[in-house]
């Protein structure tokens, strides 16, 4: 949760800024406007969830400000405060649906209790944003999407755990079971290429509705589109666990394809070229039927255009064996970006106990992993900035494909173990850095360091930064701003014979009062006591 503290004062703003336990409240970052006009251009470049606003503010008052944000950021709450207990500006900050109004001086613990219930209100409303009546009629709205990335993810290998898919089997209304036999009913659609994306959209629309009135009295079908744009069904015979496909509806699903592919060419004027899979176990052989349903496309109709192929038969082309463990989603890539360094090893266990499975741990085979691995490697290197040589070593970087799977799985596991190491210890590095960075700026800026201002200058957002900073040194910006200002400050009063006032207009506070209200807290002294003592 983020909130904005807006004064024309600024030690107001900055006592606000410091006083209050804001990790205790969910606050993760706090930011700072001296106006009316620079809050508003703080909301138009964060998602403030709270402004805590003065209501008489040279300008844009707080009142205005408050109308402004009720009118474009409705999800914001404000509350204001004032040093006038009058019924007037209680009455218009009501009308402009102002959350809170509070009458200056408050306690700290009493603002923050305000602001716990306004914290509240906001979550509530979230929750009620995300109810169960509108989660439903979202899921409702997003079933058909949910099936196809379902289905799609079952044929492209993606592992998902059996009570998972039994639940979304369930959740998303769909006729089919774990352990039944299908059929995949796989189309490629042809000579569309100059097409707009909406006029395929609608063909495929079409062919669906096609398909749907032809099967929906014997069978169950479920569809999606795959990465090549190939519609892809899966059917049994309707009737629940007992539908399983035989001879007899295997025959009725191969004649319905066709009767489908001749309707697409009478009523659409399109072509299709149709591949029905043998029967298959929901989900483990779903994979293999589909990879088999694209090697026939791709070997015996090819760019042809119309064809029709079914694999019932004895002499249907046996592939060679792939290595599907290798390709399936998450790829190492995507593994590597994302630092999931444990799932990319698994990756490869599974990889390779496929590869033993099998049997295939052919010389083409080992060289298939390797070159595979190897490019994602290059991949992450080069992206990083780095060559591969330098990042893993040339050791490891240039050797050639090990001769048998032992040797070749050693290579790959210190591999990836070798470019984590210096991967993170770059990661810690680049931290260390920005601490540094943080510090550096603070030093050089010290009358004008804020959050906003180091994230600006880091080329960071303000939350993230927080959070990374919070988690290298253990605490708060905000806390070193000040720290390093009090330290500025002993400094100041040792060795200078500067006045308190310019002391506090060197430090950015524009209140001497403030100033030495803060430098009490920090030293027990004031810093006429402090500049006494050291003298």
């Amino acid at each position: 949760m983020m909130i904005l503290l807006v004064d024309d004062e600024p030690y107001a703003v900055d006592d606000l800024a410091m006083t209050i336990d804001w990790d205790r409240l969910g606050i993760e970052a706090v930011f700072k406007a001296y106006s009316g006009a620079e809050a508003l251009d703080i909301l138009a470049r964060r998602p403030i969830d709270i402004v805590v606003t003065d209501i008489t503010m040279p300008g844009m008052s707080g009142l205005e400000l408050s109308a402004a944000i009720r009118k474009k950021w409705k999800q914001t709450k404000v509350i204001l405060l004032s040093g006038y207990a009058e019924f007037g500006y209680a009455q218009q900050a009501l009308e402009i649906g102002v959350s809170e109004y509070l009458t200056k001086p408050i306690s700290d613990e009493a603002f923050m209790q305000k602001l716990e219930h306004v914290i509240r209100t906001i979550r509530r409303e979230w929750q009620e944003i995300a109810s169960y009546e509108r989660a439903v009629s979202i899921f409702e709205e997003h079933l058909p999407l949910l099936r196809n990335n379902l289905l799609r993810d079952l044929i492209q290998g993606k592992k998902i755990s059996p009570d998972r898919l039994v639940s979304q089997l369930a959740k998303f209304q769909l006729p089919f079971e774990t352990g039944c036999r299908v059929v995949l009913m796989t189309m490629r659609l042809e000579g569309f290429h100059s097409f707009s994306a909406d006029d395929i959209f609608l063909f495929e629309y079409a062919i669906d509705n096609i398909a749907r009135e032809l099967y929906a009295d014997e069978f169950a079908l479920w569809n999606c589109k795959d990465e090549l744009g190939h519609l892809v069904y899966a059917v049994r015979p309707a009737g629940g666990p007992d539908g399983d496909p035989d001879g007899e509806s295997y025959a009725r699903i191969t004649l319905l394809a066709e009767e489908l592919q001749r309707s697409v060419e009478q009523y659409l004027r399109g072509r299709v070229s149709v591949v029905i899979s043998r029967t298959g176990i929901l989900p483990d052989d779903l994979p293999g039927l589909y990879q088999s349903s694209l090697g026939l496309l791709r070997r015996y109709i090819g760019s042809e255009h119309g064809f029709f192929m079914t694999m019932d038969r004895d002499d249907a082309p046996a592939d060679v064996a792939a290595l599907t463990r290798l390709y399936e989603p998450p790829s190492f890539i995507q593994l590597f970006e994302s630092g999931q360094w444990e799932n990319a090893m698994e990756k490869l266990e599974a990889v390779f106990a496929e590869l033993a499975a099998k049997r295939i741990d052919t010389a083409e085979h080992l060289r298939e992993i390797h070159s595979q691995l190897l490019a994602a490697c290059f991949y992450i290197a080069h992206k990083n900035g780095k060559m591969l040589s330098d990042l893993a070593g040339a050791d490891l970087a240039d050797r050639e494909p090990p001769p048998d799977a032992a040797k070749l799985k050693e290579w790959a596991a210190q591999l990836v173990t070798r470019i984590r190491s210096e991967l993170e210890a770059e990661m810690n590095n680049t931290r260390r850095q920005l601490v540094r960075q943080v510090h550096e700026y603070i030093d050089a800026n010290l009358e004008s360091a804020t959050l906003q201002s180091i994230a600006h200058h880091v080329s960071l957002h303000p939350v993230y930064l927080s959070k990374v900073y919070k988690q290298e040194t253990g605490q708060n910006i905000s806390d070193a701003i000040y720290r390093r200002k009090m330290e500025q400050a002993t400094h100041l009063l040792r060795n200078t014979r500067l006045k308190i006032y310019e002391i506090t207009t060197m430090l950015g506070y524009s209140n001497a009062h403030y100033f030495i209200k803060l430098f009490k807290e920090y030293s027990g002294l004031t810093p006429q006591e402090y500049r006494d003592r050291a003298e």
